[in-house]
């Protein structure tokens, strides 16, 4: 599959950040990414992650798109997907990373499918007990569902607009000019005129990357496909077949050519105001301190919330009074609590400690402020905070230890029966 036929890479980070509808729960997803680019060997990432986030980003999405083009995803999960990014990317790590962001996406997205939750059923499986960098970004979707945020994705095929075919880098596009890649590239336009000057403008490219070339293959393949297209298109035909051409349709690019002008003209007019206006400046809500209002006053229509936020924008005074009341009506930020405990360092403490955390948490000790029983990214994100200990990665610390165990299970059991030893000596009973 050719990806330019369904995907339109973003050219720049904040296309992702700032003007898509998602952009809140991106934001998210970028600061765990962040979190898990440098080396942490205490967490088993012992190397650093050196693709870029916007090309992270653009094959998560991507990804995803294939995926909804797809029937039955799930058959070759590995080949089709993974195996696909990775060669993308040109590393596992950054595979890894982004089939943990795809997972984000698929939990989170407003309109969820039984295909797309299998599939991120397959991604869980596949990485929570093999991959180090699926754990920290879990808490993600538990911290937005706990809030009943969902967001409103969708992944509809967003291919290239060849108006001006000459302007595209075709030799990325059809991978080095691969000929299976140039016959499918050609077929992107509609009609005669179009895929010529397609074939055309690869044709050039190709001439002036390699002056020298001697190899007659894509000599005969550019004659094959100037062939193909007249037979494709035969004098007096006003159409072509569906058959025959999988083009691309020409009313989806200018759609989506509209969007993207009309959310670039917002971003600077946003960007405008706050240049314009210091009071603006120096009040800045962020999407994230929105969201904990939202929740506070139990609205769970986030666009309702951001509406609010963004109303005004071409009315000064209007906007400043609007988030005169968000700010009035936001609850007063508590002091974070502070612990003056720290577990001790001592190899093979923290490990243990997650263990007790983890069957004390399946027993149902924990609950939260509604009385529900509290979530294990919950109650593992209070014990780290409480003793001063990051247990993001409870999930693959405890899988690693399993791992590791005797096939008795005796070096996981041994900190239970030590609790049990130690229980009888309070009690004054005898071994």
């Amino acid at each position: 599959m050719l990806r330019e036929k369904i995907y339109c890479d973003r050219k720049e980070l904040d296309d992702f950040l700032l003007l898509l509808p998602s952009a809140t729960l991106n934001k998210s997803i970028y600061e765990t990414l962040l979190a898990v680019r440098e080396p942490d060997p205490k967490h088993d990432r012992p190397h650093r992650l050196n693709v870029p986030a916007l090309q992270i980003f653009n094959e998560a999405y991507y990804q995803c798109t294939k995926l909804h083009i797809d029937k039955h995803p799930e058959e070759d999960i590995y080949t089709n997907y993974f195996v696909d990014a990775r060669e993308n990317l040109g590393s596992t790590i950054a595979a890894e990373v982004v089939f943990s962001i795809i997972f984000v996406l698929l939990k989170s997205m407003t309109n969820r499918t039984v295909k797309s939750e299998n599939f991120a059923q397959i991604i869980r499986e596949k990485l929570s007990s093999k991959s180090p960098y699926f754990g920290p970004f879990v808490p993600i979707t538990e911290q937005y569902h706990s809030m009943g945020a969902s967001f409103p994705l969708q992944f509809i095929p967003s291919p290239i607009d060849v108006k001006a075919p000459d302007k595209l880098s075709w030799a990325q596009i059809t991978h080095n000019f691969n000929p299976e890649h140039i016959a499918e590239a050609v077929l992107l336009a509609n009609n005669e005129e179009g895929q010529h000057a397609i074939l055309d403008a690869i044709e050039a490219q190709f001439r002036q990357s390699h002056p020298f070339n001697e190899n007659g293959t894509l000599d005969t393949a550019f004659a094959t496909l100037r062939a193909a297209i007249v037979t494709r298109f035969p004098k007096g035909s006003r159409c072509f077949k569906k058959e025959d051409c999988l083009a691309i349709n020409h009313s989806l690019i200018a759609q989506n050519k509209e969007l993207e002008d009309a959310y670039a003209q917002l971003s600077q007019k946003y960007r405008d105001t706050l240049t314009e206006n210091h009071y603006l400046k120096k009040n800045q809500f962020t999407i994230t301190a929105l969201l904990q209002i939202a929740r506070e006053q139990g609205i769970n229509d986030i666009y309702q919330v951001l509406r609010v936020f963004a109303s005004g924008i071409d009315d000064l005074p209007e906007r400043v009074k609007a988030e005169q009341e968000i700010a009035a009506s936001a609850p007063e930020i508590p002091v974070p609590y502070t612990s003056e405990i720290y577990l001790n360092p001592h190899r093979g403490f923290k490990l243990n400690i997650e263990r007790v955390i983890n069957n004390l948490w399946r027993l149902g000790f924990f609950i939260n402020k509604v009385g529900e029983n509290a979530t294990q990214v919950q109650v593992f994100d209070a014990f780290g905070r409480l003793l001063n200990n990051d247990m993001s990665n409870f999930a693959g610390s405890l899988s690693e230890g399993r791992s590791r165990a005797n096939a008795d299970c005796r070096s996981e059991l041994a900190i239970f029966h030590a609790m049990l030893e130690m229980q009888k000596e309070i009690n004054g009973l005898s071994s």
